[in-house]
């Protein structure tokens, strides 16, 4: 992956690390209210938002990665190496995040050129 990384990342002299832009796919999440969890699979909303970076890089003309933020529960992190997300790191959960569980977030990150996913349609 670190190769992966290489002509896409910046390194900062100030704060000697390296940087890397990508887009962050937030809050996915199914509604378990009267069954409604059934109407969609997890792979079709990953799926979902999987295309939706691919427009955003298309449009913007930036990255080959995407990362992720999920709670720090098994099944979740599972779910996202499933799709090719690795762990890269973690970050204490802040208290304007109320309602989720355990004290961190566990951060994934995925080489996403979009290639697998439909092409975006040209204006």
């Amino acid at each position: 992956m670190a190769r992966r990384f290489y002509g896409f990342d910046v390194y900062d002299h100030d704060l000697e690390e390296y940087s890397l832009i990508a887009p962050l796919i937030g809050q996915l999440g199914k509604n378990y209210t009267n069954g409604y969890n059934k109407l969609i699979t997890g792979d079709e909303l990953i799926g979902l938002a999987f295309l939706s970076v691919r427009t955003a890089q298309y449009i913007v003309g930036a990255g080959k990665f995407v990362y992720i933020e999920c709670e720090n529960i098994k099944v979740l992190i599972d779910f996202y190496k499933s799709h090719g997300f690795w762990q890269f790191g973690s970050r204490k959960i802040e208290k304007d995040e109320s309602g989720l569980k355990g004290t961190i977030m566990i951060q994934m990150i995925k080489f996403f050129d979009g290639c697998e996913y439909a092409p975006v349609q040209q204006p």
